[in-house]
């Protein structure tokens, strides 16, 4: 039968194991393999007690993936790693590890398994299969939402200095950033035009973690934590600029439920907190913009233009 496998047979085999494939990377993830061969090749036996698994199991899983081209396996019965499972190691950039980690993620899975019903009703699976919503799952647990934060900088991270470079964002006198994670496309953003003062929006938990990020980037300055009014579903990448008079550009009103609808986004839902670089945290550098349920997104100066990129509802 092996002289009649076609390329698109072989093709459609690998897609029909994908889901066990995602599993494995998963366990390699998890047990950080890619990290523990940074020094060089290594036998399944020489791996187990760091990688927490029996030999013979790990000798299997390493070469299941070495298989797929993610880890290399020699004559002599080492692993090393290859050019794809440098993705998987702690501080790369860009990095898929933690993506790996949150997409197949328990929860996740299970919302994955009622696929058919959701192409059948239209409606979101997630909140159904475990009792909350994707990003209150997220939020529920520290190390998960660290590990959310990662996820987005590991993907997006590479893209923002690209980000920083290639949208005039000096023009403004001061950026908030709405769902912006850690922070690191304000950052890049802000150190590129110093002139900017800068504001990042945020779900209490990774407000918190943005505020180490950015002072570790030299943000330390005036930065702190503010409570701010309840946020609207979505990921929002927002300009803010004083005087909303003098400059160009639509203001999204997304505050007001017709506005809403108009743009696909979802019902306001929790409460975020602001990491404010370079400002005040008693409120004396004028961030005085509210996000509200029941009006557009404009507030006293400085104002907001929101460019809505994602509904996360």
């Amino acid at each position: 039968m092996s002289g009649n496998v076609t390329p698109p047979y072989r093709r459609l085999a690998e897609l029909v194991i994908g889901s066990r494939v995602a599993l494995a990377l998963r366990v390699a993830a998890e047990r950080r393999i890619a990290d523990l061969l940074a020094d060089g090749p290594k036998t399944a036996e020489a791996l187990a007690a760091d990688a927490g698994l029996p030999a013979a199991s790990l000798r299997r899983l390493l070469r299941a993936l070495a298989a797929l081209g993610v880890f290399d396996e020699s004559a002599d019965g080492k692993f090393s790693n290859t050019d794809v499972s440098a993705f998987m190691r702690d501080g790369a950039s860009p990095s898929l590890r933690e993506m790996i980690l949150i997409l197949n993620d328990d929860a996740v899975l299970k919302g994955w398994q009622q696929f058919p019903a959701v192409l059948e009703s239209g409606e979101p699976a997630f909140a159904a299969a475990n009792g909350m919503t994707f990003f209150q799952h997220v939020a529920s647990d520290p190390k998960r939402s660290e590990l959310m934060s990662r996820f987005m900088a590991g993907i997006y991270g590479p893209e923002s200095s690209k980000i920083a470079a290639g949208f005039p964002c000096g023009r403004f006198g001061s950026l908030i950033d709405v769902g912006g994670a850690q922070g690191h496309v304000l950052a890049d953003i802000l150190q590129r035009h110093p002139g900017v003062k800068g504001a990042l929006f945020e779900l209490p938990k990774t407000a918190e973690l943005a505020r180490q990020f950015l002072a570790a980037k030299g943000f330390a300055r005036g930065l702190g934590l503010k409570r701010a009014a309840p946020l609207i579903g979505v990921s929002l990448l927002a300009l803010a600029f004083t005087g909303c008079g003098t400059a160009t550009g639509a203001v999204v009103g997304a505050g007001t439920a017709p506005a809403r609808a108009q743009h696909g986004l979802a019902e306001p839902r929790g409460e975020a907190h602001a990491a404010v670089p370079g400002l005040e945290p008693d409120g004396s550098g004028d961030v005085r913009c509210r996000i509200r349920s029941s009006a557009s997104v404009i507030g006293e100066p400085p104002c907001i233009m929101a460019l809505a990129n994602s509904s996360i509802g």
